[in-house]
Order: structure tokens, then sequence, then C-alpha cells
């Protein structure tokens, strides 16, 4: 098949996030099948330099893009607000099967592909991905219309998302986990000495990570950067870990492994509705228990593999479930086993996971025979 991915945002490496990742994986799973997948994205935040934004004053009308292939692939960034056009002009040239949209405004994407009569999934990575197409359908009959056209199929990461959307936006969507290939995030030995806590930022829960840290200063702690915080979070963040001696911080990787390899436990006090969890299945097939909060669709990464806590728990509820696991080798030992074989769920293999979405996207390519009559 002839796959394309767009999304009006910044993509990797320069940017590491789960939506990106999943992105990263399943092209390469496809791409290693021998079908022909190409991507998409937004350059990074470039159009703050001076130096961009001088070039694109004398491009003119011109588009800038840019052609890499560091992931292992054919990768085409442009500045955000021209992507729209680029990928009009891209479907003019060479018509894919099947276009895939990824992120906020993926509606704009996903028309430009239903004007050319090319099948198109809208992949919601995120609740929050829902609640925007749904804002954006309830301002806009446009996108009413487009979410209604067979041309158009939405699904979701998980079925925690998938629910958001058919309550949203109205319409049925199919469910296919983020493709996450293991084998990347294991690490050949485990020394187990930290609690980590992966993307330190406020919607993330840092506030809980901080107490919990403060609470337990005989345990040793990683803060793992993910999304690479701004300056102001940085600053703000350094100032806190002075008093945290017991706080090491890590700058962001593709591969965790390592990380794991060092890893006890891992706690998601996350406050945002996470979709799924791609660091709860990470972290699992390493044997890592996991203390997270009970909140969009963790439980359904999360399985039986920790603890899961309510959005209203206190940072002492919180040092206390961990020092319960950690303290005791008999549930440490059961909640580990747990943590392994939620991993090796069938639902979660990555070639499950590539299956499904090829058979997912080979029948919406069949859309393409029908005739969309014009509004």
């Amino acid at each position: 098949m002839r796959l394309l991915f767009a999304a009006k945002e910044s993509y990797l490496p320069e940017v590491i996030g789960g939506g990106g990742l999943d992105m990263h994986h399943t092209t390469l799973a496809l791409q290693s099948q021998g079908h022909d997948v190409a991507v998409i994205v937004a350059r990074t935040r470039e159009h703050r330099n001076l130096t961009y934004r001088v070039a694109q004053k004398l491009a003119g009308k011109r588009i800038l893009a840019s052609h890499d292939t560091r992931n292992g692939y054919v990768t085409t960034r442009v500045f955000y607000w021209q992507i729209s056009r680029l990928l009009d002009q891209y479907l003019d040239a060479s018509r894919p099967d099947v276009v895939i949209v990824v992120g906020t405004e993926a509606q704009q994407l996903a028309q430009v592909a239903v004007d050319h009569s090319i099948p198109v999934i809208v992949r919601l990575v995120t609740a929050e991905c829902a609640i925007r197409l749904s804002a954006a359908a309830d301002a806009d009959e446009g996108v009413a219309r487009l979410l209604a056209n067979p041309l158009v199929k939405v699904v979701g990461n998980s079925h925690f998302v998938a629910d958001e959307a058919a309550e949203l936006l109205g319409v049925a969507s199919e469910v296919d986990y983020p493709l996450i290939q293991l084998e990347d995030s294991i690490s050949p030995s485990r020394t187990a000495r930290f609690i980590t806590f992966v993307n330190p930022r406020q919607i993330k829960g840092l506030d809980i990570a901080l107490e919990v840290a403060r609470l337990l200063p005989e345990r040793r702690f990683v803060f793992a950067e993910s999304y690479v915080l701004s300056r102001a979070e940085r600053k703000d963040l350094d100032l806190q870990l002075r008093s945290l001696p017991n706080v090491t911080f890590r700058r962001p990787a593709e591969n965790l492994g390592s990380l794991y390899g060092e890893t006890a436990l891992l706690m998601v006090p996350s406050r945002l509705q996470e979709a799924f969890g791609r660091v709860i299945i990470e972290a699992c097939a390493n044997g890592i228990p996991v203390v997270a909060r009970q909140i969009g669709g963790i439980p359904e990464a999360m399985g039986t593999s920790g603890v899961l806590l309510a959005q209203s728990d206190s940072a002492e509820r919180w040092a206390e479930a961990i020092e319960q696991i950690m303290s005791d080798p008999v549930r440490y030992s059961d909640l580990s086993d747990r943590a392994l074989a939620n991993a090796q769920r069938g639902e979660f293999q990555a070639s499950a996971i590539a299956a499904q979405f090829l058979e997912l996207a080979r029948k919406h390519a069949d859309m393409k025979s029908m005739r969309v009559l014009p509004e």
C-alpha cells in the first residue's frame, strides 16, 4: 500500500512524544513489510529563528520544504502554516491509497484529502484531539459534514479515546493501539535503583512527584524529560530540585531502555485524561511495577501491573503506596510478574497492531472507488 502520514506538529528527532513515536514505529513497521510510507510534518520552532523568518519572507509564496531520512524514511518538513498547501500539492502529484492525519487541526488536513477524493483516517492520539475536533464541528458545519463523509474514518488509540470520540463526535471509532517496539525499550540488565517519573511537567503531575520525593528522602528518583521543557519550566524545576538531592534530572531520549534498566518503579501521577500510557507498557516489558493515577486510558494500559490511585489522593497516599511496594520483596516480585504479563498481552504486540492497522487501512482504501458528490 501507499500511505501518507500528515500532522501540523513538530516531529522526531527534535520532539519526542507518544503520538510521534506511535507514527514513527508504525511507519517503520509498515515500511519493513514493503509498503510505501511517507511523512509530512511541521518544522520545529525554527520559525522563531530570525534566519528562517528572513528565508520565509524571501521565499514569498513558495513552500520552504526540507526532506530527510534521519528517521529511516522520507520525512518532509515545512512551516506548520504551509502543511495544508504542501499536502494539496503532494496529492496532486502522488495519490496514496490512504492519508492518515494526526494531532491538532487534523480536520484541515482531512479536508484536503477528501477534496482529492482520497480516503483519510483521522487518528486520535489524545482525548484533547477529540475535544478540539468536537469544538471545530460545533463551530463549523463544514467540519461536521466532513466527519460524516464516508471517505473519513475516525480511529482512537485506546477504547477510552474511542468512547470519547463516540460521545463528543457522534461517530463510531475503531480502536488501534499505539504500536510500541518493545525490544527498543527492554534493558538487557536491571539494577533497579530509581523511582522514575517521565515528562516532569505540571500537567503530568509534577507537584505530586516533587512532594513524594520530599516525603521519601531515602529513595532515589529520576525525573526524565520527554517533551523539551520551556526555559521557564526548566528554571522553575531546577530551583525546586536544589532542595531534593535524591532526584536526578535526565534529558530526553527516544529510547528509554537504559533508564528502565535502572528503574525499580514507575510513577505516573498525570492530571491529563491520558489516551493510553506508552511508558506504562514499556516499563511493564522490563518487569517494572507501576503506581499511577486512575484517569483516562491509564487503567486500560496498566492492567494489574501495579496500584491505581484516585484522582483526589494526596502525595502522602502516593508515597505510602510506593513505599508499600518497594519495602515488600514478595509483593514487588508479584507485581513485577504481573507487569511482564501485561506487556505480553496479545493486543499490545507490535505485529498484531501493525496487522490490524493494515487491515483497517485496506478496507478504508476501498472507499476511493466511491464517488463523493460535491455539496
